[in-house]
């Protein structure tokens, strides 16, 4: 699966990858059911985020944002809904909220470079578009900074699945205004790494980025990237690093094992053992994780603290 969402306290939703559909399953009797079309185009849903009881899901390709109300009995095209779509969006980069309005990051159309960005409020349905935020290059993983009300995020000049020649040799770490995405203020990664991947808060206006396999501080207030000086790079064998909700906690996996890493005292503490090829993936969802196990999905409630 590509996503596999809590969309209430008892059920999960999952998105496979190139179907265009989703699922939805009973988390106490385990029993489920195909919910048909997750949107209007081929593809998948890339990231899904739920907000005010309803779920969102960035769809590959089209650009597009649905919403899904599992209060509902589903059926593309009336739930989900197609609430916005970008022409210039290929496959998701990223998705953020801050309850209210969501922030979807796309990669760039096939061919292009310019990557494209969504603002959808769900109160008011209002949605407003951005391509080429910085030009010839696509955000990553935004999120919203509360204390200056900007969104944080990477960027990377490769275009998506390669099917444009780059133009740049330089990613960015970025603040974007929420309302327009324009750059307020950028910080250079080292020249020629593609992506320089948002991972989080880790307070006091620093933000954890990834550049390769290095690790390097966003220094929000002045808009500088430095080398985490606590620990430069990642540890070897790490497969992934989600943020845990919390600034300066992350869940990290090297190897079989799951960890959460705390930057405070540059400390890990197991949290799960993987048995060997079971879990694919897994995400964080604020407390809850969910992992993608082939067949099967699971759902790890309240894990995190």
């Amino acid at each position: 699966c590509n996503v596999i969402l809590p969309v209430d306290s008892d059920r999960v939703a999952g998105a496979p990858f190139i179907s265009q559909n989703f699922w939805v399953a009973e988390q106490d009797t385990g029993e489920g059911y195909c919910a048909g079309r997750a949107g209007g185009s081929f593809g998948q849903v890339d990231f899904g985020v739920k907000v005010r009881g309803k779920a969102y899901f960035a769809i590959y390709g089209g650009g597009q944002l649905t919403e899904y109300d599992p209060s509902a009995p589903p059926g593309y095209p009336i739930n989900p809904r197609l609430v916005a779509a970008t022409d210039q969006g290929q496959h998701g980069a990223g998705i953020t909220t801050d309850g209210r309005v969501i922030w979807t990051a796309f990669k760039p159309k096939y061919g292009t470079l310019d990557g494209a960005m969504i603002r959808y409020d769900s109160e008011s349905g209002a949605a407003s578009y951005r391509n080429g935020a910085v030009n010839a290059q696509h955000v990553l993983n935004p999120i919203l900074e509360e204390a200056t009300g900007t969104l944080v995020a990477g960027t990377s000049w490769l275009s998506d699945c390669d099917t444009a020649t780059p133009v740049h040799d330089t990613a960015f770490a970025v603040l974007l205004a929420p309302d327009t995405r324009d750059v307020v203020a950028s910080a250079p990664a080292p020249t020629g790494v593609a992506a320089a991947t948002n991972l989080g808060p880790i307070g006091q206006r620093r933000w954890l980025f990834q550049c390769d396999d290095h690790l390097y501080v966003f220094h929000t207030d002045e808009a500088k990237l430095a080398p985490y000086g606590k620990r430069p790079r990642l540890p070897e064998g790490t497969a992934r690093v989600l943020y845990a909700g919390r600034p300066g906690r992350f869940l990290i996996q090297i190897g079989a094992e799951l960890k959460r890493g705390d930057t405070g005292p540059d400390a890990f503490e197991p949290l799960a053992t993987f048995a060997d090829g079971f879990v694919s993936r897994w995400w964080v969802h604020g407390q809850d994780l969910t992992f993608d196990c082939g067949r099967y999905a699971a759902v790890w409630r309240g894990c995190i603290e």
